[in-house]
C-alpha cells in the first residue's frame, strides 16, 4: 500500500508501507505524524480530504485527527472517482505500469520515480480544481454516469 498526499499545489510525500502489511488504525496514524502536519503546513492547507477506508474513519484516527486540529472534509463511501487523488493514483497506475517492473523493488522504485518525476504540480493543480466541475456534474445528472 502506498499513502500520498496532493493539493492544488503539487505531490507530498509517499510513503510505501511494506509487502502485506495490513494498515490498521495505529499504523495510519504513524504515517499522518510522520507527514500530514507537514505537508499541509508548507501547502498552506487547512482540510484533509480521505476516503472511508476502516482505518481513516476509525474512532482512534478521528480523535487523532481532532486532537492535532485537523480539519477534515465529510466524504461520502463509495464515491473516490470524485476524490481528486484518485486521478493521480489512475495515472501512476498507467505510468508505473509502462515501466513493466518484474519484482516488488522493481515495482516499488518505479512508484517512487513516478512519484517524484511524473506527478507535476501542473498535474495536481488540475485534479485539485476540477472539483467544482465535477461536483456540478453528478448533481446535475442527480448521480448517474457522466464525462467530466
Amino acid at each position: 500500500m502506498a499513502w500520498g498526499c496532493i493539493s492544488s499545489f503539487g505531490r507530498g510525500c509517499l510513503t510505501i508501507l511494506p509487502k502485506n502489511e495490513t494498515v490498521n488504525s495505529e499504523k495510519y496514524i504513524k504515517v499522518l505524524q510522520q507527514k500530514l502536519k507537514i505537508f499541509m503546513n508548507v501547502h498552506g492547507c487547512t482540510y484533509f480530504m480521505q476516503d472511508s477506508a476502516p482505518c481513516h474513519v476509525s474512532k482512534k484516527t478521528r480523535n487523532w485527527l481532532r486532537s492535532q486540529k485537523v480539519r477534515t472534509i465529510d466524504w461520502p463511501g463509495n464515491s473516490p472517482d470524485l476524490n481528486p487523488i484518485e486521478n493521480i493514483w489512475r495515472c501512476m497506475k498507467h505510468k508505473v505500469a509502462f515501466r513493466y517492473p518484474s519484482n516488488l523493488a522493481d515495482l516499488q522504485h518505479a512508484i517512487r520515480q513516478v512519484w517524484a518525476f511524473e506527478i507535476t504540480d501542473e498535474l495536481c493543480r488540475k485534479c485539485t480544481e476540477s472539483m467544482p466541475r465535477r461536483l456540478q456534474a453528478v448533481i446535475a445528472n442527480k448521480g448517474g454516469i457522466t464525462k467530466y
